[in-house]
């Protein structure tokens, strides 16, 4: 398989490696693991043959050859390089700084989309975070045993799910929001914040009135709405906690509404 030649360098902040060899193994019909590369040079006066492991010294006419075999075991960043040439080549990947309606409508289950934006950590992920750390620094060791044993559950939870992160593009009309497996970060979650490329795949497009739950006590079960306003009406009481978190706590740090995209993330990169 020929492939660019172009050198291409990537910082990577998130890496879903089995995600990458299920889609290279997919399109290559198999996944080659290692390759052997295989040089040959041509040098000047030499007589004679000698072999010396995998370098051969050929004499003949006053001619020198020499090859070298190299074994190149596959990194994430080349196997990255090979899917990405491949979904470029066959121009599948729709690369996107903002949404607008026509993209939207156009974006199905699936879809392969390199999105060029802000990541952000929803105000919970943050919570989640001071909550195992700083109870008393931010008064939430004060706050009722109800909300406190909602926190601790929802807290376990997501160590177990991953992290929840919203893409936000240049038009903050439309929300992209993803999952991430733990243990594909390469980064500690604080660090996800800040511009970057996402290379994900659809993994829903919401429909009007259709909504998704960034936390709750199980995937697929959402929180009552008396309990989230609760919440929220605990969390915007303390002043500690809305100055460490800079704004006040909204439905939209619990619940993404319509217009949205869910997505699977495959890599998160610089």
């Amino acid at each position: 398989m020929a492939m660019s030649n172009k050198i291409i360098l990537r910082e990577f902040a998130y890496f879903d490696r089995q995600k990458v060899e299920d889609f290279l193994s997919s399109i290559e019909n198999g996944l080659t693991r290692e390759r052997t590369e295989i040089k040959s040079k041509i040098n000047a006066e030499a007589k004679g043959k000698l072999d010396i492991g995998v370098v051969e010294v050929e004499g003949g006419l006053g001619r020198k050859g020499t090859r070298l075999q190299e074994l190149k075991a596959s990194t994430d960043a080349s196997l990255f390089q090979r899917l990405y040439t491949h979904l470029e080549k066959q121009k599948l990947i729709q690369v996107l700084s903002r949404i607008g309606d026509e993209n939207f409508r156009s974006i199905e289950t699936g879809d392969i989309l390199e999105f060029v934006g802000e990541i952000k950590l929803p105000k919970m992920e943050i919570l989640m975070d001071l909550f195992t750390v700083y109870l008393p620094l931010i008064g939430l060791d004060k706050i009722d045993e109800n909300n406190r044993q909602i926190l601790l559950f929802l807290s376990k939870l997501m160590q177990q799910y991953g992290v929840n992160i919203k893409i936000m593009l240049q038009d903050k009309s439309y929300n992209v929001i993803a999952t991430l497996i733990k243990e594909n970060l390469r980064v500690p979650k604080r660090n996800l914040n800040g511009e970057y490329k996402v290379l994900c795949r659809v993994q829903k497009k919401m429909k009007e009135g259709e909504s998704f739950d960034l936390f709750s006590f199980m995937p697929g079960i959402k929180l009552p709405e008396e309990i989230v306003q609760n919440m929220i009406k605990t969390f915007n009481e303390n002043p500690n906690l809305t100055t460490i978190i800079g704004e006040p706590f909204e439905i939209e740090d619990f619940r993404i509404g319509y217009p949205a995209i869910v997505v699977t993330p495959i890599a998160i990169y610089r």
